[in-house]
């Protein structure tokens, strides 16, 4: 073998080589990407799932405001959900229990309506002038997490209309 031919195909060696190692890490990229979301979506939803249990239970709906909720529970204490933007975190606050609900969230937003629906359109309360007329609360909220230090997966909104019961 000559020297350029042993060149060459070191050349054509570090190449192949580099091709590989450049797909390696973005298949495991791709694999945490995935592996995230689906983390993510997971604690999406035991999070709505518990809220949906509590505020059904609810007697009423005690202050509202678009990052806070306040409901009245059968119990006698308040049960409250309130996000933090500077922590990214949806807290459930039960007496002195504080428990974090969600975190990496980029945004929460709850709004209140009655539970008569406008005439003529689909899917629409109107807003509540005051809080003993609240019977339907949506919560919607964005999520994200990094992944290798970049942000990476973002859940765009994950929402519900919730009834409270009583």
């Amino acid at each position: 073998m000559t020297l350029v031919e042993t060149m060459i195909s070191a050349s054509l060696g570090v190449v192949v080589l580099g091709a590989i190692m450049t797909m390696s890490f973005y298949t495991a990229r791709s694999f945490a990407s995935l592996d995230n979301l689906t983390e993510m979506d997971a604690e999406s939803r035991v999070a709505l799932d518990r809220m949906t249990r509590n505020i059904r239970q609810s007697r009423s709906l005690a202050t509202f405001s678009e990052t806070n909720l306040v409901f009245n529970m059968d119990s006698g204490g308040p049960l409250e959900y309130m996000y933090i933007k500077g922590a990214e975190e949806l807290r459930e606050i039960n007496g002195a229990n504080v428990e974090v609900l969600l975190t990496g969230c980029k945004g929460v937003r709850f709004d209140v309506f009655q539970r008569n629906s406008v005439s003529g359109s689909f899917n629409q309360f109107p807003n509540i002038t005051a809080t003993n007329q609240a019977k339907v609360v949506q919560i919607a909220w964005t999520c994200a997490r990094n992944i290798l230090g970049a942000e990476a997966n973002v859940i765009e909104i994950q929402s519900a209309k919730i009834v409270i019961r009583n």
